[in-house]
């Protein structure tokens, strides 16, 4: 089986609506490589909580344009990993 990249980029999925978290947790079971910035740039605790409910690798993208960023992602563990 083949692994899968997914690349959400910035498409807004959201913690409290059922079909999004349920989207992730179903490629999990196709084989998921990763998602990639499956929510809003510039928001590393959106992304660390949509990391913490699912078991989809979550990659930063669009979040990370130096190192302050690196460092937000990382101090919040918002991402498995990032393109930068």
């Amino acid at each position: 089986m083949r692994a899968i990249f997914f690349n959400y980029n910035e498409c807004q999925l959201w913690l409290d609506h059922p079909a999004d978290m349920l989207s992730l947790h179903k490629l999990a079971d196709v084989k998921l490589l990763l998602a990639e910035q499956p929510n809003k740039a510039g928001d590393p605790v959106a992304l660390a909580e949509l990391r913490r409910r699912t078991i989809s690798p979550i990659m930063a993208d669009q979040s990370v344009f130096n190192l302050q960023n690196a460092w937000h992602l990382s101090y919040y563990r918002a991402a498995d990993i990032s393109s930068a």
